[in-house]
């Protein structure tokens, strides 16, 4: 097996990893039907069921194809729309999902703020991943791989 298949699986490995372990977190919020839905329905909805993160993870760490950088964009740009467009929707005209978004930032804002930076902070990293490894690829015209010797 050569080196840039092995680091597509162990990026998709990493990725998989966090889809179950995010995935799994998602439904103990909810908290038996008594907590917050929020997380659970961007996990099943924008993140595919989770299948979001190993497609990505197999995608971002070796961009030196052309197809690659156009799949792996279109992706992230796919998963943002859906979030905003979900978010927006959720927060304007859904009035249940609004109050339940509130009560859970009342019973713990915490949690709440640790919620968001575990459901945000991959989608910034790998946006930054992505937007950087283009970037660099332009700028020096030489393949880069974020994942350099295994």
């Amino acid at each position: 097996m050569n080196r840039s298949l092995l680091k597509r699986f162990l990026g998709a490995f990493v990725g998989l990893i966090y889809a179950v372990l995010y995935g799994f977190w998602t439904m103990l919020n909810t908290g038996g039907g008594h907590g917050n839905f929020l997380w659970f329905i961007l996990f099943v909805i924008t993140s595919f069921f989770g299948t979001f993160f190993p497609i990505i993870g197999f995608l971002i760490v070796d961009m030196r194809s052309f197809l690659t950088k156009i799949i792996a964009g279109c992706l992230l740009a796919v998963h943002v729309a859906l979030n905003i467009f979900l978010l927006s929707n959720m927060w304007f005209y859904d009035e249940g999902m609004r109050q339940d978004i509130l009560d859970s930032w009342k019973r713990s804002p915490e949690g709440f703020v640790v919620a968001s930076v575990l459901y945000v902070l991959p989608l910034f990293t790998l946006s930054a991943l992505y937007l950087w490894n283009l970037f660099r690829q332009i700028e020096d015209e030489t393949p880069i791989s974020l994942i350099k010797d295994i």
